[in-house]
């Protein structure tokens, strides 16, 4: 329980292509190294798409599946986002699944409005916590990160882990790889992004840069840029105690409420 191995899949995400995104999952996971958490992009079996009309629920029917296949291969929670249908409405929604069967979801609180993600998806309201093996999680999805309120320490319900699942471009990859480290450092935790690779259907270049940072915001693994691969780190529990305890910068954070 003290350790927590993490696997983050950075790959080029075929467009609208839900088999092929599959089957490349599948393929990659093969030869990962074992872990208790497996990481997979926003959208990760469509791309980032604007067109959710396209799919109705299969994206995520089908991608459900595909996590509890995963889940019970290999042992290890997984998680991702996908395209659903939910009550008239189509949401961004993350799905963590535990291979003890457990289940929760996470819908994007913030919508994308470049691209117009607002207009046809809605916004989730509550972000969650997590408690598995003894950790407790935090996720969120791409543009969650450039808003820090969102993420931040709140007395009484800390996380040890925050996690991020993107579909972010390379012409902003400045930002992406200063606000992961900044998201770890001022909420003491530990932080992992994935992020897809490779051009998407309008032509847009991701060059992926996943990684996983320590509490004090450096990086322990990273990808290597435009790379389909396997990102593996190991976070451990006794050492984010130590720092949190250590130089205690949480105890003399602001208080703040979220309307």
């Amino acid at each position: 329980m003290n350790e927590l191995r993490i696997n983050l899949l950075q790959y080029d995400i075929q467009w609208h292509d839900i088999e092929a995104n599959h089957a490349k999952i599948q393929k990659l996971c093969e030869d990962m190294p074992s872990c208790h958490l497996l990481v997979l992009p926003e959208m990760f079996n469509t791309g980032f798409s604007m067109e959710p009309h396209l799919f109705e629920n299969s994206a995520a029917q089908s991608g459900r599946r595909l996590l509890i296949e995963l889940s019970e291969k290999y042992q290890s929670a997984v998680c991702g986002s996908l395209i659903t249908f939910d009550d008239g409405r189509y949401y961004n929604r993350l799905y963590f699944l535990t291979p003890e069967g457990e289940e929760y979801t996470y819908d994007k609180k913030h919508l994308f409005s470049l691209a117009g993600e607002e207009k046809v998806y809605s916004p989730g309201i509550e972000r969650i916590l997590i408690e598995y093996r003894g950790w407790k999680i935090c996720p969120m999805i791409c543009y969650d990160l450039r808003f820090p309120v969102w993420s931040r320490q709140r007395p009484g319900a800390y996380y040890d882990l925050l996690l991020y699942v993107a579909n972010w471009p390379h012409r902003r990859s400045h930002a992406w790889r200063s606000l992961l480290p900044a998201r770890a450092i001022e909420n003491m935790a530990y932080v992992a992004g994935v992020n897809r690779v490779g051009y998407d259907a309008k032509g847009v270049y991701h060059s992926g840069d996943s990684a996983v940072y320590d509490v004090l915001g450096q990086i322990l693994h990273v990808a290597e840029e435009g790379r389909e691969e396997v990102v593996s780190a190991a976070v451990r529990m006794d050492e984010l105690v130590q720092v949190r305890e250590s130089l205690g910068f949480l105890k003399d954070a602001d208080r703040f409420e979220v309307y």
